[in-house]
């Protein structure tokens, strides 16, 4: 039994799991769990934190689909990159009885479209008649969002200088390049990058009154940026919202999971699009190398635990 910490850059420590005498409600085994390319790439490349607190090591991975070791149930949790676990009945986001082997790897991806549903939710809170929706990026939250939208009844557009973009109905790509035609057009706008242009993209797309939520975080990682971020002509002239997403109480959380899970299973969401591909657990170095280097369409990965027994 073992979890993954990163002890320092670009090193992954393979720890054992020590319980200590504290009652749990379950003891579990995972089945797979999911890579979260934006938070553990930026740990894995040295970023700073996203709050207050010690770089390394750090246990890294929160989402994660296991076996409930004594009601047999599939359960889904924060739980990180581990072998098994003990945890609370209140800390499963998701319970099932029966998951076929598709369901279980859609399954564990659920809490990575989560965060584009509360983007959308918090957007839709602050201008209700919104109706034309901008997304800023194509990686794995960006192309969440956009499917989680289309699954709401939108037509998204996202903005993003990805060559090869997959071919999905309902869902337009452009070229951030491509701002003439696009400037003042969208009601909202989802940003989900840390770069500054994109920052600056975002507010050239919004129109009058409209928020724009951040799914990433604008300067992280980045250099001071050459235009002012809180610039006059977009803050006060067209009086935007800047508004910040994924810290809500945990029964809200669970509710968008439902949600989500529901349209997975019914193929409103098609579940496949966002795992590029599956790693055997013991080559989670691997699968971070693969990210690393930014393969065009690739999203997330998941990591097989059954292949190490």
């Amino acid at each position: 039994m073992f979890y993954y910490s990163l002890t320092d850059k670009k090193t992954l420590s393979k720890s054992p799991i020590h319980w200590d005498e504290t009652e749990y409600d379950i003891d579990a085994k995972t089945i797979y769990s999911a890579i979260s390319p934006g938070t553990e790439m930026a740990a894995y490349l040295e970023h700073e934190p996203l709050r207050p607190s010690q770089l390394y090591p750090r246990v890294i991975g929160y989402c994660n689909l296991a076996k409930d070791s004594i009601s047999g149930d599939f359960i889904l949790t924060f739980q990180s990159h581990r072998s098994h676990f003990r945890c609370s009945h209140d800390d499963v986001l998701l319970r099932s009885k029966n998951l076929t082997e598709e369901q279980q790897k859609h399954a564990t991806t659920t809490y990575l479209y989560h965060l584009g549903h509360d983007a959308l939710t918090k957007a839709r809170a602050h201008k209700k008649d919104g109706n034309s929706i901008a997304i800023i990026g194509c990686g794995t939250l960006g192309l969440g969002c956009a499917l989680v939208a289309k699954a709401m009844g939108f037509t998204p557009t996202i903005f993003t200088n990805q060559t090869g973009t997959p071919s999905i109905e309902q869902i337009n790509f452009v070229s951030k390049s491509n701002i003439e035609k696009n400037e003042d057009q969208y009601d909202w706008v989802i940003n989900t990058s840390n770069q500054w242009h994109d920052h600056h993209l975002s507010m050239q797309l919004a129109n009058r009154f409209a928020p724009i939520v951040m799914i990433g975080f604008p300067g992280r990682g980045q250099d001071t940026p050459d235009f002012n971020p809180l610039a006059s002509q977009y803050i006060y002239d067209k009086q935007l919202a800047l508004l910040s997403c994924g810290d809500i109480p945990l029964e809200q959380i669970k509710n968008n999971i439902k949600w989500i899970w529901d349209r997975l299973s019914d193929g409103t969401i098609d579940g496949d699009i966002l795992i590029s591909e599956i790693f055997p657990s013991s080559n989670l170095d691997d699968a971070y190398q693969e990210l690393e280097n930014r393969k065009p369409n690739t999203f997330t990965y998941l990591l097989d635990w059954t292949q190490d027994d």
